[in-house]
């Protein structure tokens, strides 16, 4: 067993950072995902000030990352719902089969590729998750 587990990790199948959605039941729930995601980032900021938490340092992080994440839920759901209008966005070559150059001819275009860099996004709010979450524990171990 240990040693099937040791070839899977050793060995692993290339997964390209893609994700496709069966049409059009697949994009819907996935975009149904991501309001709940939003909903659920909104209340959580809300609680953090409604508490007086997000005055203390671990709950001043906790609610920059909620809000990020709430950001980015938004960000990532209109580039979905982008794709989907325009379903001729324009690529150049390939690499390995996926697109290789996305092709910018006007505003939209601009705009769209502005919103594909979510990251942007994401990895601010994952740090400032890691600060609120060390922030609360170190409040919480000082209280007692």
């Amino acid at each position: 067993m240990a040693a099937a587990a040791a070839a899977v990790l050793a060995l692993p199948a290339p997964a390209w950072a893609t994700q496709t959605h069966g049409a059009p039941e697949g994009l819907y729930v996935h975009l149904l995902g991501h309001m709940l995601f939003l909903a659920a980032m909104v209340y959580y900021a809300l609680s953090l000030v409604r508490s007086g938490e997000s005055g203390y340092p671990g709950g001043t992080w906790m609610l920059a990352a909620v809000l990020l994440l709430a950001l980015w839920s938004v960000d990532t759901a209109l580039v979905h719902i982008y794709q989907e209008a325009d379903p001729g966005v324009r690529t150049r070559g390939t690499v390995r089969g996926l697109a290789a150059f996305l092709e910018v001819r006007a505003w939209p275009d601009r705009l769209f590729y502005v919103a594909r860099l979510d990251h942007l996004l994401m990895v601010p709010a994952l740090a400032a998750l890691a600060a609120g979450i060390r922030g609360m524990l170190r409040r919480e171990e000082e209280q007692g």
